[in-house]
C-alpha cells in the first residue's frame, strides 16, 4: 500500500505541479494577451488620435485656404470695382471732354459760318462799292470829257472870234490908211477893242485833308473866349465841324479785325446822309443819337497820315467831318464812347488800358515816352501783322501809371503824357442816350488819374466803395431814376430808365439754332418753348430739374463781357462751371437760377445713345461740382437742401446706369 500511496502522492504532487504550471502558463498567456490587447488598444487609440490630428490639421489647412481664397476674392472684387469705377470715371471724363469738344466744334462751325456769311456780305458790299466807284469814276470822266469838249469848243469859238476881229481890224486899218492918203484931213481911226474872253464858272472847292495840331500845355491864364454869335441851333449844327473817331477792333487770336471811322452826329441831323470826301462818296447810317455807324477805313496808312475830311448837306444845311492827319494815335477802351473795341482819344489816361498807333519813324520816341509814363514793355506789331496799316506800328496793352508833364511846345508826343486830373468813366452797360442807360444794365463807374489820400466818391449822397474790378458802388446806385455822382469838387449825373419794346420783329438772321436774331433781340422759329437766360461767363453750363436737361453756352473769345445770354428749351435751375473738377474752389461758385425740385422718375433709355449721353452728362456735372465742394453764390438753408437733393438724384441715376 505504501508504494501505491507513494505513487498516488507522487502523481498528486505532479498533478498539482502540472496544474500550477498550467495555471501559471495560462495566467502568463492571459497577461501577455491582456498586455497585447492593451498595447493594441493603445496603438489603435494613438492611430485614431493621429488620424484625428491629421483631420484637424487638414480641416484647419482647408479653412485657412478657404479664408485666404475668400480674402483674395474680396480683394480682387474690390480691385475690379475700383478699376471699373476708374474706367467709368475716365469714360465720363472722356465723354465730357468729347461733349465739350463737340460743343466747341459746333460753336466754331457756327462762328466760321458766321464769318463766311459776313465775308460774303462784305465781299458783296465791296463789289457793290467798287461798282459804284467805277460808275462814279466813269461819270466823272464823262463829265470831265464833256467839260473839256465844251472848253475846247469855247476856246475854238473865242479863237475864231479873235481871228475875225483881227481881220476886221486889219481891213479897217488898211481902209483908214487909204482914206488918209486920199483925203487931206482923214478921219480919226476908230479904236477897235478885242472881244474879252468870257469867264469860266468857278468849280466847287474839293475837300482838302485838314492838318492836325498837337495838344499844347494849358496856359496859366486862358485866353478869353469870343462870344458865340446868336442864332438857331440848326445854324450852329450846320456850321460846326464834327469829329471822326478812329475805331480799332481786335479779332480772335489778337489780330486786328477792323479799322474804321466813327462819325459824330448832332441833334437835328438826318438818320441817313450821303457824304463826299477824300475817300469818295459814302453813305452814313445812324447808330445812336450821337453817332453814325462806323465806316471801314480804306488805305488806312495814307489816310491816317494825310488826314480825312467828309462833307454832307441837305436842302438847307451843310456838315463837315474832319480828322487831322498825324503820325500818332492814342486809342482808349470804346466802352467810354459806347463803341466796341478801342476808340481814339486826345491823350493817355492813367491806370487804363490803351492801344497806340504810330508810324515807324516814331518808334524810338514812342517807346521812350511810354517808358517815362511807367508803362510796362508793351507788345508791338508792325505792318507785317494782319490788319496793321502799312508803314505803322501797333502798341497794345499800354497802361500808364505815372503822370507826365506836357512838353513846352506843340509836340505830337504830348498825347503820350497822361494827366493827373481825375476823370470819371462810365464803362459798359446798355447806353440809350449820352448819359442814360437801360435799367438793369447800368455802367461800371471807374476813375482815371492820380488818387490823393482821402479820395472819396459819393453817389446820391451815399459814400461809394471800390469793388474788386476797380468800379465804385453805393446803395441804390443801379436803381431806376436820376443819379448824381460826386468826386472831389466835381459832379456828374447819369440816369437809368426802362424802354418800351414796341418795335416790329422779323427773322433777320437764322443760324439753325431754333431762334433767329433781329437786332439786339431773338425770336423763336419752331414750336419748342425756349427761355432766355443770362448767366455769369464763369458758369456757362446750365442744368435743369429733369435729368438730361443740360446745355452749354458758347463763350466767345473775341468779345469782352461779364455775362452770357442764351436760349434754352428748358427752365435752368443751376449754372455750373464748365469743368468743375479743375476750377479754383475758393473763387468758383454755383449759381441758383430757379428753386425747382429735381425729378426722380426718369427711366434710363435703351438704344438711344443721345439721351443716355445727356443723362450721363447731367449726373456727372452735378457730381463733379459736389465732389469739388463748390459753394452756392447766394447761399442759404433752402438752397443747401435743394443742392443736396440734386446730388442724391444724380447719385441714384448713376447707379441705375451701371
Amino acid at each position: 500500500m505504501t508504494p501505491l500511496i507513494a505513487i498516488f502522492a507522487l502523481l498528486a504532487i505532479v498533478a498539482v505541479g502540472a496544474w500550477g504550471l498550467i495555471r501559471r502558463n495560462r495566467a502568463k498567456k492571459l497577461a501577455e494577451q491582456k498586455a497585447k490587447e492593451e498595447s493594441e488598444r493603445f496603438a489603435a487609440e494613438k492611430t485614431i488620435a493621429e488620424a484625428r490630428a491629421r483631420d484637424d490639421a487638414r480641416l484647419h489647412t482647408e479653412a485657412e485656404e478657404r479664408s485666404r481664397k475668400e480674402t483674395e476674392a474680396r480683394e480682387n472684387a474690390r480691385l475690379a470695382k475700383e478699376r471699373r469705377l476708374a474706367a467709368e470715371k475716365l469714360a465720363a471724363e472722356a465723354e465730357a471732354k468729347r461733349r465739350t469738344e463737340e460743343t466747341r466744334a459746333l460753336a466754331d462751325a457756327q462762328l466760321r459760318e458766321e464769318v463766311r456769311l459776313k465775308a460774303e456780305v462784305e465781299a458783296k458790299q465791296r463789289a457793290e462799292a467798287e461798282e459804284r466807284e467805277k460808275l462814279r469814276v466813269a461819270a466823272e470822266e464823262e463829265q470831265r470829257a464833256e467839260e473839256r469838249r465844251q472848253a475846247e469848243e469855247k476856246e475854238r469859238a473865242e479863237a475864231e472870234a479873235r481871228e475875225k476881229a483881227r481881220i476886221v481890224a486889219e481891213k479897217e486899218a488898211r481902209r483908214d490908211v487909204k482914206e488918209k492918203v486920199e483925203m487931206e484931213e482923214p478921219p480919226r481911226e476908230p479904236a477897235i477893242e478885242a472881244p474879252s474872253r468870257p469867264k469860266t464858272p468857278e468849280l466847287d472847292e474839293t475837300p482838302r485833308p485838314p492838318t492836325y495840331r498837337p495838344t499844347a500845355p494849358s496856359a496859366a491864364t486862358p485866353p478869353s473866349r469870343p462870344r458865340r454869335p446868336t442864332g438857331s441851333r440848326t445854324a450852329q449844327t450846320s456850321n460846326a465841324d464834327l469829329h471822326l473817331r478812329v475805331q480799332l477792333v481786335f479779332g480772335r487770336g489778337g489780330v486786328v479785325r477792323n479799322l474804321a471811322l466813327a462819325p459824330d452826329r448832332c441833334d437835328g441831323m438826318p438818320s441817313e446822309v450821303e457824304v463826299t470826301g477824300t475817300q469818295g462818296e459814302l453813305h452814313l447810317t445812324e447808330l445812336r443819337e450821337d453817332c453814325y455807324e462806323p465806316v471801314t477805313l480804306a488805305d488806312a496808312g495814307n489816310a491816317l497820315t494825310q488826314g480825312i475830311e467828309w462833307r454832307g448837306r441837305d436842302d438847307a444845311r451843310k456838315w463837315r467831318w474832319v480828322l487831322g492827319g498825324r503820325e500818332l494815335y492814342v486809342l482808349a477802351p470804346g466802352d467810354e464812347f459806347g463803341l466796341h473795341g478801342f476808340v481814339s482819344t486826345a491823350r493817355l489816361w492813367l491806370n487804363a488800358r490803351h492801344v497806340v498807333l504810330a508810324t515807324k519813324r516814331l518808334r524810338e520816341e514812342v517807346s521812350a515816352a511810354l517808358a517815362e509814363a511807367g508803362c510796362a514793355t508793351p507788345e508791338m506789331s508792325d505792318d507785317a501783322s494782319s490788319g496793321v496799316p502799312a508803314g505803322w506800328l501797333l502798341f497794345r496793352d499800354v497802361i500808364p501809371i505815372r503822370a507826365v508833364p506836357m512838353r513846352d511846345e506843340r509836340d505830337i508826343l504830348n498825347a503820350l503824357c497822361p494827366a493827373h486830373e481825375i476823370e470819371p468813366h462810365f464803362v459798359g452797360g446798355i447806353r440809350l442816350e449820352r448819359n442814360t442807360w437801360l435799367a438793369g444794365y447800368p455802367p461800371r463807374i471807374r476813375f482815371t488819374g492820380e488818387f490823393a489820400n482821402g479820395f472819396e466818391v459819393k453817389i446820391d449822397g451815399h459814400l461809394a466803395q471800390r469793388t474788386s474790378d476797380g468800379a465804385f458802388e453805393a446803395p441804390g446806385w443801379d436803381s431806376e431814376g436820376n443819379h448824381r455822382l460826386w468826386f472831389g469838387d466835381q459832379a456828374k449825373t447819369y440816369s437809368l430808365c426802362t424802354m418800351e419794346e414796341s418795335w416790329e420783329q422779323w427773322q433777320a438772321h437764322d443760324f439753325g439754332t431754333g431762334t433767329a436774331i433781329c437786332g439786339a433781340s431773338t425770336c423763336q422759329l419752331d414750336a419748342t418753348l425756349r427761355r432766355q437766360v443770362r448767366v455769369p461767363i464763369t458758369n456757362p453750363l446750365l442744368v435743369g430739374a429733369r435729368p438730361g436737361e443740360i446745355f452749354c453756352c458758347y463763350v466767345r473769345s473775341d468779345v469782352r463781357c461779364e455775362t452770357l445770354l442764351a436760349m434754352v428749351s428748358f427752365e435752368p435751375v443751376w449754372a455750373l462751371p464748365l469743368d468743375a473738377a479743375h476750377v479754383d474752389k475758393q473763387s468758383a461758385r454755383i449759381v441758383l437760377l430757379h428753386s425747382n425740385e429735381p425729378q426722380n422718375d426718369v427711366r434710363v433709355p435703351t438704344g438711344n445713345r443721345t439721351a443716355t449721353r445727356k443723362l450721363a452728362a447731367w449726373s456727372a456735372a452735378i457730381r463733379e461740382a459736389g465732389c469739388k465742394g463748390l459753394r452756392i453764390a447766394k447761399e442759404d438753408d433752402q438752397s443747401k437742401v435743394l443742392w443736396k437733393r440734386y446730388r442724391a438724384v444724380a447719385k441714384q441715376l448713376r447707379r441705375k446706369m451701371r
